[in-house]
């Protein structure tokens, strides 16, 4: 039985870090299967259960999140 895990990540380094991890734990056990949203390397990793949106995501300041 398949592993999922669900993860996010809401900008490039995230999607950074993710892929790592989703790497790593691919090596540990090849059955895992990842769901959530994340960058293009968790996206390709993930082979379509991780949708690249950070470039939605992604906010740099205060005024970004205020409004």
């Amino acid at each position: 039985m398949a592993r999922i895990l669900y993860l996010v990540a809401g900008e490039h380094s995230g999607d950074t870090r993710g892929g790592e991890l989703m790497e790593a734990l691919l090596k540990l056990r090849a059955d895992w299967e990842f769901r959530g949203l994340g960058g293009p390397k968790m996206a390709e990793i993930s082979d379509g259960g991780v949708r690249d949106w950070v470039n939605e995501a992604a906010v740099v300041g205060l005024w970004e999140v205020i409004r």
